[in-house]
């Protein structure tokens, strides 16, 4: 604090000339709020406040500062409007030697704000974002980030996000840190937009940092690609295959730049699931075994999945999946099964339904003995759409544009009369189907 003193005072020199009556006081802090001399600080504080609503930030600097060197307990304001009125003086001036003692003197205000009211994560971020927009100095910018921004965690304020990603690739572009490290990096940022934007989806400040930290990340040292994290994190993978925290690193960079048909993303889902089994490490070799079109694989995973899952939501998509999966395989019944499975564990949800309907049409022609019966499975794909959109009102839209096309396959009258069914007959729909339903043209 000895040093912010000293460059207290030469700021008041310095500034003589502007601030004509300035006199060279010796910053002190007695413990008291308002200072040795309390009626002398509330006359600055009043001076520089009302010069500072008005916006005459010139004025507002004399008195301001002193109320920072004779009364800094005085007013969290001192250090809120203090960069303020110190940038507007640095815009004024264009001697090098005044510059960077104003500089120094801000970053001080910064330290004597966390003196006296704390705030240390937010208040570092706020230092480390003047730092780097004013010198471009990722050099000092950057550990200032990586020490606030720790802190902070989900409470860091967006531009601070920003700020905090752009320094690093600075300083990726000049060889002081690692592309891994840089990636981290976007991993803690990106981590911490998603759980704000996910608390409030249509916050501004973190949906603007989104896309921005996206732009950044486009241009940064080449590590955007999958093929350039690929090569950063494959031949870590035999060494670091049993550090969970480093797989899950690794899992969710490849997963958000959507690298997940890569042989390494299978690989670390795998090991994850086996060092610490979860429905989600289960869900993410599930999905990359679908998209190989291994569905033996996938559907054993999602068994998983579903027993180790909690949320009926979650749990029943999970379900729905196998149900997919056995249709993939043209195992019919399993995958009507599974369906009604998924659509019990959540009530009031229509997919399950839509998808057996699907099957049901896929499979007219296969299952009855005459050509009216042939086409019967039209009839059971209408009665599930039905009940899909009496159950889910999201999924009335859909259900109707498929009660249109399958009713275009119903079989006709006569076709049906010729076999001893007229309107309103119940009959059973075979093989995989085996399902009662109600003739109708």
């Amino acid at each position: 604090m000895k040093a912010c003193k000293n460059i207290w005072l030469a700021i008041v020199m310095i500034f003589s000339s502007l601030l004509a009556s300035a006199q060279c006081f010796q910053p002190k802090d007695n413990g008291e709020k308002f200072g040795a001399d309390s009626a002398k600080c509330v006359e600055y504080l009043s001076l520089y406040g009302e010069y500072y609503k008005q916006k005459n930030y010139d004025m507002a600097y004399k008195p301001w500062q002193m109320a920072v060197m004779n009364c800094p307990r005085s007013s969290k304001n001192l250090y809120i409007h203090g960069p303020t009125l110190i940038k507007n003086a640095m815009r004024n001036t264009k001697d090098q030697a005044q510059l960077k003692l104003l500089l120094d003197s801000l970053m001080c205000l910064y330290d004597q704000r966390i003196e006296f009211f704390g705030q240390k994560g937010y208040v570092t971020n706020r230092k480390a974002i003047d730092m780097f927009t004013i010198t471009k100095s990722s050099e000092k910018a950057f550990p200032m980030f990586v020490e606030g921004v720790g802190m902070e965690g989900n409470e860091t304020e967006a531009a601070a996000l920003i700020y905090y990603f752009q320094s690093a690739c600075d300083m990726l572009d000049k060889d002081k840190i690692t592309k891994e490290q840089v990636l981290e990096v976007f991993e803690q940022v990106t981590g911490i937009i998603d759980a704000n934007l996910k608390k409030t989806p249509n916050d501004e400040g973190y949906l603007s940092a989104q896309e921005n930290v996206e732009k950044i990340f486009v241009t940064c040292g080449g590590i955007a690609d999958c093929e350039s994290m690929i090569a950063i994190f494959k031949p870590q993978y035999e060494e670091k295959k049993g550090n969970i925290d480093w797989l899950k690193k690794v899992a969710n960079l490849l997963d958000r730049q959507k690298c997940t048909d890569s042989q390494l993303f299978f690989d670390v889902a795998k090991q994850i699931h086996a060092l610490e089994p979860s429905s989600f490490s289960a869900s993410l070799i599930a999905g990359v075994s679908i998209a190989k079109g291994d569905c033996s694989t996938a559907i054993k995973y999602l068994q998983d999945a579903v027993e180790l899952e909690q949320d009926a939501e979650k749990k029943s998509k999970y379900m729905l999946g196998i149900a997919k999966c056995q249709a993939s395989q043209k195992n019919f019944g399993a995958a009507k099964s599974s369906a009604l499975k998924a659509a019990s564990i959540r009530g009031g949800w229509g997919e399950p339904y839509i998808s057996i309907a699907e099957w049901c049409a896929q499979s007219a022609g296969e299952c009855g003995d005459n050509e009216c019966l042939q086409k019967a499975a039209f009839w059971v794909a209408v009665d599930y759409l039905n009940k899909a959109r009496a159950v889910d009102a999201s999924c009335g839209s859909e259900a109707g544009k498929l009660i249109s096309r399958y009713s275009q396959y119903f079989p006709n009258n006569e076709t049906c009369f010729f076999h001893g069914l007229k309107e309103g007959d119940e009959v059973q729909v075979g093989c995989w189907i085996n399902e009662k339903t109600k003739v109708r043209f």
